[in-house]
């Protein structure tokens, strides 16, 4: 691996420890330590400054194509080529959770600014939404045809984006705008059947009669609720 100086345009240092491709590398988010993962299945720690090996967390971890850190700096997240995500704890170097994300590969991972969710983009074509505190699936994401390879959030967390082999996709993960929306096309009242086949995988909820107001009465419109149940 190369850290160029973008400055004056010319190599500051290559590190070197991993046997064959470095797939992904990433910066601390304090700048101090660079982590790397890739062919031969390790997972590296360097330091940013000298280039120095400082550890090897994972020696057998399997192909890894992607890694995020949280923004606190204290967790290390990687994607597995087995279809599981591992979270490492970077201060006691020690994992500390395994994701089961799906059978297929997991290509790309992103964490929003907040830190606290984690997207998966998967070799199935389906981009996951994960609560990182809780280690729960929140979403699944249904549109890529062949495979979805990178994820992004946008700053503010309201957006994410994915690219695969077939499309780049913009996903609003704004509930409420989301529902609003719905309500928008739909008209205030929608009943249990047409709820069905527009939001399948959300429970009965009504939320377009609480948008405009109490249908018949009159009543003040409120802010509607939405509630996206985690995949069992």
């Amino acid at each position: 691996m190369t850290v160029w100086d973008t400055d004056r345009f010319r190599t500051r240092m290559t590190m070197k420890g991993h046997e064959g491709a470095a797939f992904g590398v990433e910066f601390s988010p304090d700048g101090r330590t660079i982590a790397s993962v890739g062919e031969d299945s390790t997972l590296r720690l360097w330091d940013a400054r000298s280039g120095r090996s400082l550890a090897v967390l994972d020696n057998h971890a399997g192909m890894t194509f992607d890694l995020a850190y949280a923004p606190d700096g204290r967790t290390l997240i990687m994607g597995i080529n087995d279809g599981t995500v591992h979270l490492w704890d970077v201060r006691t170097r020690t994992r500390r959770a395994t994701l089961d994300i799906s059978a297929g590969t997991v290509y790309g991972i992103a964490v929003d600014a907040g830190g606290t969710s984690l997207a998966v983009a998967n070799s199935d074509g389906t981009v996951q939404l994960w609560d990182i505190a809780s280690e729960r699936r929140t979403a699944t994401l249904t549109g890529h045809t062949l495979g979805a390879i990178t994820v992004a959030f946008s700053p503010s967390g309201s957006t994410l984006v994915s690219s695969g082999n077939d499309t780049i996709r913009l996903w609003d993960l704004d509930a409420g705008r989301a529902t609003r929306h719905i309500c928008d096309v739909v008209g205030p009242a929608v009943d249990r059947d047409r709820w069905r086949k527009l939001m399948p995988d959300v429970p009965f909820d009504t939320p377009c009669s609480q948008t405009y107001g109490d249908i018949g009465t009159g009543g003040p419109a409120r802010r509607p609720r939405f509630r996206v149940p985690p995949d069992p």
